[in-house]
């Protein structure tokens, strides 16, 4: 890029054009209340990668988006998870250290909406893989009533390219809709993701789901290998994140009183965060 052309500047929100021999690439920087290095950097060029979709695989032989598109989302509850709703309002609520929040696989949004309930967040991303999906949690922003829909922003890009920082990491149908492949690499860039090093009690909340899944004759199915969604547990998922670094805070089954009705006593709640390293 050789030459700046022109700069516009108004209240949150700078635009920049920026023009090269053949390219011209438009920069958007949002910047987030006042919050230093947290923008929202989004380059569009004529060349620029799509979203690798098939990594992410897929149910009925359709990837995610074609699912969004053909409205075949069994998964989304039309609601938000009773037990995220009930953390923030009686553990989050007061915490003075949660200034941005991540909800990886969001869907309509309906989560995203309850952690922009948090009186000390400043930013809430809803990521999804599926253009679809972000086009529909956009479209119900403005019902959002729980919380506060100028915090939230909806993104359609890679969960494994995200290059952010975050306070707090809500993972709830995620990990069991990716491929086991990409387990090990979920770990490692939920670790990247969470502000540890600026915020010691930075965490991931993972809502493990479902822990038994039943075949469409009503039969237990306990092939682990077999879905989306893949059968999970909390040693499994303890596993996954001790390997890079996490220690549990606490896990426990969800009360009934807080699960969906179709998923009551099959979900685990627990929170983690990475493990302080002792200098000697």
């Amino acid at each position: 890029m050789k030459k700046l052309l022109s700069c516009v500047r108004q209240a949150n929100t700078t635009n920049i054009y920026l023009l090269s021999r053949s390219k011209f690439y438009f920069v958007k920087f949002l910047i987030m209340s006042n919050t230093e290095n947290y923008r929202n950097v989004q380059y569009s060029t004529s060349q620029s990668p799509k979203n690798d979709l098939s990594k992410y695989g897929g149910m009925n032989n359709k990837d995610w988006d074609q699912l969004w598109r053909d409205q075949s989302t069994p998964w989304d509850t039309k609601q938000a998870s009773p037990i995220l709703k009930h953390l923030v309002e009686t553990i989050y609520q007061d915490r003075a250290d949660i200034k941005h929040a991540l909800v990886p696989g969001c869907g309509n949004g309906y989560d995203v909406d309850t952690l922009s309930a948090l009186k000390s967040v400043e930013t809430v991303v809803g990521l999804d893989i599926s253009e679809t999906a972000i086009a529909s949690a956009n479209s119900k922003k403005t019902q959002f009533q729980y919380g506060n829909p100028n915090k939230v922003q909806f993104v359609c890009q890679d969960f494994f390219t995200l290059d952010k920082k975050f306070d707090i990491i809500f993972d709830y149908t995620f990990l069991c809709a990716l491929p086991i492949s990409l387990r090990e690499a979920w770990a490692h860039q939920m670790k990247k993701l969470l502000n540890y090093k600026d915020n010691a009690n930075a965490e991931l909340v993972t809502l493990i789901f479902p822990l038994v899944k039943r075949t469409n004759t009503g039969d237990l199915d306990t092939d682990i290998t077999k879905g989306p969604p893949y059968i999970l547990s909390y040693p499994l998922v303890e596993k996954l994140l001790v390997d890079v670094g996490f220690e549990n805070i606490e896990q426990y089954n969800v009360p009934t009183q807080f699960s969906h009705p179709a998923r009551a006593n099959n979900e685990i709640i627990a929170r983690w965060r990475v493990k302080k390293v002792s200098k000697l």
